[in-house]
């Protein structure tokens, strides 16, 4: 059976999440700290607005761009929260959530032997996604002393004339890193001078804290014109299972990718779309909501990370995710989340699951409630404690 299988479909391997997934089935009583996923429900009004439209009818197929009103209010948003000003009729696409939209930008807009420019530790399907169009990633580090941010000298000194776009992600999965704006103008302008395109996940940009701003890197001087801007309804509305994201940038590049979702999946879910419309339209209260108390759950499980021996875990900026520095419990990343799921009945990804630079850390989300985080970080504790003798 073998012959029968594409190249491309071959070289995929399972991740470092889903390994972890496969370890921790079937235990009883165990914590999974390693999903990356809001536990709030979708926001009342947004669920009550799905019930209205399946009695309503009306959810047959629509446009593969997604519907007018939809994109209207994708458009007003990015305006008023993003500084991006976009046509709503040539500049916007809705996606089947924002793997897709990396999946049509990716493959609509990069070539067969093009380069890109990717962080050294990211969302695993990204880098797979970039490799599916025959590009070659090429990553560029997040260092600690920066906070994991990307260093534009690091970028600078990766770009060659292969070279077609940057892959940003901010705040950053899984780091929860936040790149600020100096860096992002030190970013645009290496775009500009090379001539490159941005590709820009902005999925967590409402989970900022601690007087951190995000900021996107299209609404700085010469960008709107080649940045792709990525987000979704997932995080910021817990609308993960809704499927619903979308895309804005450069009215020919978008269209083109319009025009490959045609042949993809025809378009995206109506019933999401509906639901979309209520979420970006309706009141705002629960979204600050959610992120203060992920903001009282970052706090409470951080210090209780940070107070064990051997670990380092400093407080990130953003999104929903630790990422603490366990090298000094003498352990591989994989090595130490194995041994959580065997000792304490809790899971998180190893570090190396995002890229080789992950080595000697760990991710934790801590998008659970704060009975969960206490209990898992009391488990943590013991069995770090015990098996330090």
């Amino acid at each position: 059976m073998e012959r029968f299988l594409s190249e491309r479909v071959r070289d995929l391997r399972i991740t470092g999440i889903r390994e972890i997934v496969l370890l921790a089935q079937g235990r009883p009583g165990i914590i999974r700290l390693d999903v990356g996923e809001p536990d709030f429900d979708p926001p009342p009004h947004v669920r009550a607005t799905a019930k209205q439209a399946i009695d309503d009818g009306g959810l047959g197929y629509t446009s593969y761009s997604g519907i007018p009103e939809l994109r209207r209010l994708i458009a007003e948003k990015l305006a008023r929260d993003n500084r991006i000003p976009v046509d709503p009729e040539t500049q916007v696409i809705v996606t089947v959530g924002a793997t897709a939209a990396m999946y049509l930008a990716t493959q609509a807009l990069i070539n067969p032997g093009d380069e890109v420019l990717t962080p050294e530790m990211a969302w695993p399907q990204g880098h797979t996604i970039v490799a599916l169009s025959g590009a070659a990633v090429v990553p560029y580090p997040l260092r600690k002393e920066r906070a994991f941010a990307p260093d534009p000298v690091d970028l600078a000194a990766r770009v060659t004339p292969k070279t077609k776009a940057i892959m940003l992600n901010s705040p950053g999965n899984p780091t929860g890193a936040v790149t600020g704006e100096a860096d992002l103008a030190a970013i645009a302008a290496i775009a500009r001078r090379h001539d490159l395109l941005v590709i820009t996940d902005e999925v967590y940009e409402k989970m900022v804290y601690d007087g951190h701003r995000h900021i996107s890197i299209a609404s700085l001087e010469g960008m709107a014109e080649r940045t792709i801007t990525i987000n979704a309804v997932s995080k910021t509305y817990a609308m993960t299972g809704w499927r619903l994201g979308y895309v804005a940038g450069p009215a020919p590049l978008i269209q083109q990718m319009g025009r490959l979702a045609l042949y993809v999946y025809s378009c995206p879910s109506t019933l999401s779309q509906r639901a979309a419309v209520a979420a970006l339209g309706g009141p705002q209260e629960e979204v600050g909501r959610m992120v203060a108390e992920y903001r009282k759950r970052r706090d409470l499980f951080g210090e209780a990370l940070a107070g064990l021996p051997g670990v380092r875990c400093p407080r990130p900026a953003g999104a929903f995710y630790l990422f603490p520095d366990i090298s000094g419990l003498g352990m591989s990343s994989m090595d130490f989340a194995r041994f959580l799921i065997q000792d304490a009945g809790v899971t998180c990804v190893p570090g190396t699951a995002f890229g080789p630079g992950g080595e000697g850390h760990v991710r934790f989300s801590y998008a659970s409630s704060l009975r969960a985080l206490e209990e898992a970080a009391d488990r943590i504790a013991g069995a770090v404690r015990k098996k330090a003798g």
